[in-house]
């Protein structure tokens, strides 16, 4: 800070006065043995044509939510005022990861309050070493615990340890059936992966040509990837729990899916109560599978006010959700499973492709 003071010509009294505050004060943020309230940081930063970040020594890459909020010019209270919150929900959000619900809705309001893209807010939250150490212990739990359950000979091998889903459960903070579910549907997927790859060595083995002893090769190679991203997988999944469609909602984008399906131009509300009003409204989640294209998530429903009433379609978007997440929902809910087969016809699966 005293470098870009003196590159811009300013004395301490001056800059003192710029920012209103004492010449004491300069000198202990020039020290470093105090930090300028946020206001007075972005002020700061204006005068001497640096980023807030710059002025406060850390770099984008390292930056927490708090380091975001003081650089946007904000307390932790005018934080919380501006997302509509108290300051007792805000905390938890920046100190530990947790969001009072649909935490993906509050990502895209923090960014646009910290004018920030979407993905440094994500960022941001992956370094709260509460959330590392979340991670780093489900991870363990995967990978010591539950991992060779997908080595079973057994295929019908769940997670029948108590201590490890109770302590899975605490972790992601979710209904214990709902964690139960989802790490026995994930096991079964790990355990088509080690099937299909022990498959491919086999037909390496027994290949008659080079040619056909590579494709082999290269389908076991592809299997035994994915078997090694399988715990990263499983701790994704959690951590998307919370942000999950409930029971209603998803049959709710389920009977629009139908809907769109054999009438393009959308449905209109009131012709199915079924379809709630806050699911409507609500911006979807982010399934593991669009963790690429997180950046541009966008709502899964359109909505039309025409003469004969409110019309809501389901977006393109909302398809890819519902294409890319139904997977993981029938495993959550597998009493409306049945009903969910509309994503894999032929319509929504190509607007899946077209805008991978």
């Amino acid at each position: 800070m005293r470098e870009a003071r003196t590159a811009r010509g300013y004395s301490l009294n001056q800059l003192a006065d710029a920012v209103e505050c004492t010449k004491s004060q300069i000198v202990a943020y020039e020290a470093g043995r105090c930090a300028p309230e946020p206001l007075r940081l972005v002020a700061l930063a204006d005068l001497l044509h640096l980023k807030p970040l710059q002025l406060m020594g850390v770099a984008e890459s390292n930056a927490t939510l708090a380091d975001l909020r003081a650089a946007a010019g904000h307390t932790a209270e005018t934080a919380a005022h501006a997302l509509g919150i108290s300051r007792n929900s805000y905390r938890p959000m920046e100190c530990q990861g947790r969001f009072p619900h649909a935490r993906e809705l509050y990502v895209r309001e923090l960014a646009l309050l910290y004018d920030v893209p979407r993905s440094a807010i994500r960022s941001a939250i992956l370094r709260i070493p509460a959330v590392v150490e979340r991670r780093a212990r489900m991870t363990a739990l995967v990978v010591d615990e539950v991992k060779d359950l997908l080595r079973a000979e057994n295929r019908a091998a769940v997670l029948s340890d108590v201590d490890v889903l109770d302590e899975l459960t605490t972790l992601a903070e979710q209904p214990r059936e709902q964690v139960r579910r989802l790490v026995d549907f994930l096991l079964d997927r790990g355990r088509d992966y080690v099937l299909a790859s022990e498959n491919a060595k086999t037909r390496s083995r027994f290949a008659q040509n080079a040619v056909d002893r590579e494709k082999a090769q290269n389908l076991v190679q592809h299997y035994e990837t994915r078997l090694k991203r399988w715990p990263d997988r499983l701790v994704r999944s959690l951590e998307w729990l919370p942000d999950a469609l409930n029971s209603r909602e998803w049959k709710s984008l389920i009977r629009l899916a139908r809907y769109e399906h054999i009438n393009p131009p959308g449905m209109l509300w009131s012709d199915d109560p079924d379809v709630s009003a806050p699911f409507v409204y609500r911006l979807l989640p982010v399934c593991p599978g669009l963790v690429q294209q997180r950046a541009r998530v966008d709502r899964a429903v359109q909505i039309d006010p025409g003469p004969t009433g409110v019309r809501a379609r389901l977006t393109a978007w909302g398809a890819r959700y519902g294409c890319l997440s139904e997977p993981l929902y029938q495993a959550l809910y597998p009493q409306i499973q049945a009903a969910s087969g509309i994503f894999d016809t032929q319509p929504y699966r190509r607007q899946l492709a077209a805008i991978s």
